[in-house]
């Protein structure tokens, strides 16, 4: 019996204390309980940058993590700012209509 198993990464890597370059799929598959973990937001910064820049694949759960991000670091009185975005995200966004949580700044 052959296996296909798909195998998918995510990586996220800090560059400086408060920007991070996210990199692989974003996606159902590539997403797991320690994902939300990735993001320190005890920093002194008030502002934390997530690049999108080498993003190969987004997805709804994608888009539900970058959602939760943007929860915590409101919580802890950050801004989360995205750059980079691929269109898709763009799109998943918009279908959502989520353009009120400050996605596209």
């Amino acid at each position: 019996m052959t296996n296909n198993t798909h195998q998918t990464n995510l990586i996220i890597t800090q560059v400086k204390p408060n920007a991070y370059e996210i990199a692989g799929e974003l996606s159902f598959q590539s997403i797991n309980a320690h994902s939300l973990e990735k993001i320190n937001f005890a920093i002194t910064a008030e502002i934390i940058n997530l690049n999108l820049q080498q993003v190969s694949k987004i997805d709804s759960a994608g888009l539900a993590l970058l959602i939760e991000w943007m929860k915590i670091a409101r919580t802890k009185q950050k801004k989360l700012t995205l750059s980079s975005m691929p269109e898709k995200l763009t799109a998943l966004a918009s279908l959502s209509s989520l353009t009120e949580l400050d996605l596209f700044n």
